[in-house]
């Protein structure tokens, strides 16, 4: 197992030591303020369930199968990997539905068949591993005219890179995940192999505001991020300032 690999798992498999601890733990500030790009990710995935009507779901980088267990019904079957062992055994603990299936796999090489998916889900895994390889294995078990649908840290915010060193000093990240945060170059190389159907950027002001944000009220806290949200929604329409959005929603779709 590479030596990125083996950090990663080791990482995630240290998280779930306790997993009572992740699910009581409480929301970050981080979490308040990229609630709006999770809230496009999940509607992104809602349509695109709506369109398709029923198929294969794949989690990728699934962790525990929280983000997508409540998806699994009679029209979509759903299928969770991780290389966290432990991550997939608290998963497997928890969920007993007969539409999930978890299971320890490397995301690099997946033992799927060909064009087996409908819609892939990336929630932040690509920063964990080699996204050249990545790429080309997403491209190949994704159905043709199938959707793959990433929310995703992009790394040229300043704050957003300091934060990230400073998690990784304190053992909260990996080297690896912090110095392969994807990027603007990142994107284009996927679409060598997808067509990008839409690029949303979130947070590029609002992160800013994380250390106030923190210490004043809740209710306080999310009336600030409404006008913080706006203003970003209208940088983020401008070509130069884009790159500096803390987060992205993209969905690309395999060519039919």
């Amino acid at each position: 197992m590479n030596y990125y690999k083996q950090e990663e798992r080791e990482h995630y498999n240290s998280r779930y030591d306790h997993p009572e601890k992740i699910s009581h733990r409480k929301l970050s500030v981080y979490d308040l303020i990229n609630s709006n790009a999770v809230k496009a990710f999940y509607e992104q995935v809602t349509k695109y369930i709506t369109i398709y009507k029923n198929g294969t779901i794949l989690d990728y980088g699934c962790a525990s199968g929280e983000r997508s267990s409540h998806l699994a019904d009679d029209n979509w079957f759903i299928y969770g990997i991780d290389i966290s062992e432990k991550s997939i055994e608290a998963g497997s603990s928890i969920s007993k539905d007969k539409y999930i299936v978890l299971s320890v796999m490397d995301c690099e090489q997946m033992s799927f068949d060909d064009n087996y998916f409908d819609i892939i889900f990336d929630y932040g895994t690509l920063s964990s591993i080699d996204q050249s390889i990545a790429v080309k294995e997403l491209a190949r078990v994704l159905k043709p005219g199938g959707a793959l649908i990433c929310i995703e840290t992009l790394g040229h915010h300043p704050f957003g890179n300091i934060n990230r060193y400073i998690k990784m000093l304190f053992g909260k990240r990996t080297k690896w995940a912090t110095n392969n945060i994807m990027t603007m170059q990142s994107w284009k190389t996927f679409s060598n192999h997808f067509q990008i159907i839409s690029l949303q950027y979130f947070n590029l002001i609002s992160i800013l505001f994380a250390p106030l944000l923190s210490i004043v009220p809740q209710k306080t806290s999310i009336k600030l991020l409404k006008y913080l949200w706006r203003l970003d929604s209208y940088l983020c329409e401008l070509p130069h300032f884009k790159k500096y959005a803390f987060k992205t929603v993209t969905v690309l779709k395999k060519a039919s």
